[in-house]
């Protein structure tokens, strides 16, 4: 099973991310957007995990968030990952102003590394994928178009709940199904 934790785009913030998704579009270049129901903040990609390993990580992830109070991330500006010149995703920014996110990703990765499930080596960066360049000629086209985008307000984000996701990946992009979900107060 390919799995993720990720935290859903509340509705009324999608409209300002599908407008920044509508300039990408245009560019012309090879670029998958994410549909509107698949937008989240990415919190952990885990990559595929044998299925016997599934209740181990749900009651990882219970045991962590149920200690955890409700808090807010800010949605603002672009994200070029990994970078600008090796443009592979844009992504918006989420912003942790006060690491509240950091920390529960740092429990969660030293949780499962307790059972056995190894650390994503990249360091952390919150974010919300847009779309994934599948090749580009010329990454200007992309960056020209975000530019009017480059300092964007899409809002702020009370988290209340964290989702345990599988990613099938098909031809026409991926199909994610909610696993578990996990609520904070």
């Amino acid at each position: 099973m390919r799995l993720f934790i990720g935290i859903a785009l509340p509705e009324e913030l999608k409209p300002k991310a599908l407008e920044v998704q509508k300039a990408l579009g245009s560019t012309g270049e090879k670029i998958k957007l994410v549909e509107p129901e698949n937008l989240h903040i990415t919190v952990k990609f885990l990559g595929e995990v044998e299925k016997e390993r599934l209740d181990g990580i749900k009651t990882v992830l219970s045991s962590i968030l149920k200690k955890r109070s409700v808090f807010s991330l800010k949605i603002h500006g672009i994200s070029y990952l990994p970078n600008k010149k090796f443009l592979r995703t844009v992504a918006l920014s989420v912003l942790d102003e006060n690491n509240i996110l950091k920390q529960i990703v740092d429990d969660i990765n030293s949780y499962l590394a307790k059972i056995g499930i190894k650390d994503d080596v990249r360091d952390y960066k919150a974010h919300l994928t847009l779309a994934r360049v599948k090749g580009t000629k010329d990454r200007i086209n992309i960056l020209l178009s975000l530019m009017s985008f480059e300092d964007i307000d899409i809002g702020e984000v009370e988290v209340t709940t964290f989702d345990l996701m599988e990613s099938m990946l098909t031809e026409s992009g991926p199909i994610y199904n909610k696993i578990a979900s996990f609520t904070i107060k």
